[in-house]
């Protein structure tokens, strides 16, 4: 009864996922009129942006080892996984006398680790911010961090999580499908899933949601869209710079402009979606797991588009950190709920 609820509720999520996209696709003739060319003002260097790669690619790579080095031992004599007892009647089982295996905690270091990806993600964003003052004559609101009309920024990032999750999530399903069909019955799952997964103490537990739900939407739209996204558009779609009077409207990312400032650069549609693209790819191959790529393609397109229509950056902050947190969410709920 719960999974034919549960297919119920997918179903009609995709529906109204794709529906909108097909609307979108129609009012926007097939996306040829979904991006206006809008001022832009990016003023990052070839070297920014190699310095913030530099420092992401250091963070994963250190956050990978540390994950190898902390990963809890395998289970010498028991031939029961470690989530296989999770809402089970050890009644029910072969034996009744037989009891859950002991799961040996995760090491001291896999915390450690946890909090150093949580200071990798903010130093990230500690440089970022700190460029983008040097860059910008109001810091990070010329990235399009702004306070102003946040209720209707969390409104919009509502209804956009449910439009863009829908389709990432859809584009999963036909993944992992395409993927049983070629005899390829492994599902891949992200690592700090598998961690969540195993029961880990509650502290550890806190700096997983921490670590995925904030400090990955901050850190990596920072990188992806303030930073590579802004760089490429400027740099694929830039025609001739437009001048602003001071203190006036510059339209797009980076609105406001001191004086002797240029409103940045009119950029074309064409621009505008090969930095999308080029941007959402590369957001798809950081992440290892490859089953995950084509609906983190979806998903990062998605946050691109978003970012190039709005020139809003925490708005799809907020869609990245509900898209991760959702299966956060159902991973604790089938832990903590039985029979979920």
């Amino acid at each position: 009864m719960a999974d034919q609820l549960t297919i119920w509720i997918l179903a009609g999520w995709y529906s109204v996922s794709v529906t909108a996209l097909l609307v979108w696709l129609g009012r926007t003739r097939l996306g040829a009129r979904a991006l206006t060319g809008a001022r832009r003002a990016s003023r990052w260097a070839p070297l920014d942006v190699l310095l913030v790669v530099g420092v992401y690619v250091m963070i994963q790579c250190l956050a990978g080892y540390s994950s190898g080095r902390t990963r809890a031992p395998a289970l010498p004599n028991a031939s029961v996984e470690p989530n296989a007892w999770a809402g089970k009647d050890l009644a029910s089982a072969p034996n009744a006398a037989a009891q859950p295996p002991t799961l040996p905690r995760e090491p001291a270091g896999g915390l450690q680790s946890l909090a150093g990806l949580i200071a990798g993600q903010l130093c990230l964003a500690v440089v970022i911010a700190g460029l983008a003052s040097g860059r910008y004559a109001d810091g990070l609101r010329g990235l399009g961090l702004r306070k102003a009309g946040w209720v209707k920024t969390v409104v919009l990032a509502g209804a956009f999580f449910v439009v863009g999750a829908g389709l990432a999530f859809l584009t999963l399903d036909a993944t992992l499908e395409i993927c049983r069909w070629a005899g390829c019955t492994e599902v891949q799952q992200h690592l700090l899933l598998k961690r969540l997964a195993e029961w880990p103490p509650w502290g550890e537990t806190a700096l997983v949601v921490l670590t995925a739900v904030v400090g990955a939407p901050l850190s990596e739209e920072l990188l992806f869209r303030g930073v590579l996204q802004t760089f490429l558009v400027s740099s694929l779609g830039a025609g001739r710079p437009m001048a602003v009077e001071p203190g006036s409207a510059a339209g797009g990312v980076g609105q406001s402009c001191g004086a002797g400032q240029t409103g940045g650069v009119a950029v074309t549609r064409r621009g505008q979606w090969a930095g999308v693209l080029i941007t959402g790819g590369l957001f798809a191959v950081s992440h290892a797991d490859w089953q995950h790529m084509p609906a983190l393609l979806v998903l990062g397109v998605f946050l691109g588009y978003l970012y190039e229509r709005y020139g809003n950056l925490l708005l799809v902050m907020l869609v990245h950190g509900l898209f991760n947190a959702l299966p956060v969410v159902i991973t604790l709920a089938g832990d903590l709920l039985p029979g979920t």
